[in-house]
């Protein structure tokens, strides 16, 4: 859904179809609470459903250098939340860097210890530390999982989203998620009119709960279902 049909369908929901001032609500009021619905989902099914909203940047580690800023020295700009950090050394397990809080550092490392990376943390908002600290130099060493804020929408039809011009029309989101957008809004509008949300707030959380139920699925084999390496070839000698 593009902002137009998000918005038609947040007045369909409120049985109010006229603009303001015939109506309650006019489209850039709407379109204001749209953005801020947008985050609220997102905030919501995040928690429930992190695969569908988490990206993914590789982060080329400079000799001595322990804090990278996000934005400048890794390359992503809007990041809301790091969730984790692996190795990302070609033939080695991708296995995690322990993460820790800035002031526990002191139980985990040393000041100017070198070696590869086994610690991250936020040194500061948008900052990553590492620890150890890398004594050389090394492309892509290291891959960071983390989640973006959304893009407000300003751009009413689909034709017009371009992300690369910073024309937004989309919800970057399962499409199957966008009229939880809606739903949200018209429980700002309720806030608004005075009236009582709470059963519309039900009905959001009631179809939030069926996609969580559908996108949570785990299709195929997990990897302690499937057979060890081992296995799989003294089958296939």
């Amino acid at each position: 859904m593009d902002r137009s049909e998000i918005r038609e369908y947040a007045r369909i929901l409120a049985d109010e179809l006229t603009e303001a001032p015939e109506g309650l609500m006019s489209d850039n009021e709407l379109n204001t609470l749209i953005n801020i619905s947008q985050d609220n989902v997102v905030l919501y099914m995040a928690q429930h459903l992190p695969k569908e909203f988490r990206k993914s940047a590789l982060i080329s580690l400079t000799a001595d250098k322990e804090e990278y800023d996000i934005e400048s020295d890794i390359g992503v700009d809007n990041c809301l939340k790091v969730e984790t950090i692996l190795h990302n050394a070609s033939g080695e397990p991708a296995y995690p860097l322990f993460s820790t809080d800035v002031n526990d550092l002191w139980q985990y490392s040393t000041v100017g210890e070198k070696g590869d990376p086994e610690i991250w943390f936020m040194a500061e908002k948008d900052v990553i530390g590492i620890r150890k600290i890398p004594s050389s130099d090394s492309a892509d060493r290291l891959k960071m999982f983390f989640f973006l804020e959304q893009p407000d929408l300003n751009e009413d039809l689909k034709a017009n989203h371009d992300p690369s011009s910073d024309k937004y029309a989309i919800p970057d989101m399962p499409k199957v998620m966008h009229p939880l957008i809606s739903m949200d809004v018209l429980v700002q509008w309720a806030v608004r009119g005075s009236g009582s949300h709470t059963s519309l707030e039900k009905i959001f959380d009631r179809m939030a709960n069926k996609i969580i139920s559908l996108l949570s699925l785990e299709f195929g084999l997990t990897a302690t279902q499937r057979p060890s390496t081992k296995e799989y070839w003294k089958g296939n000698e």
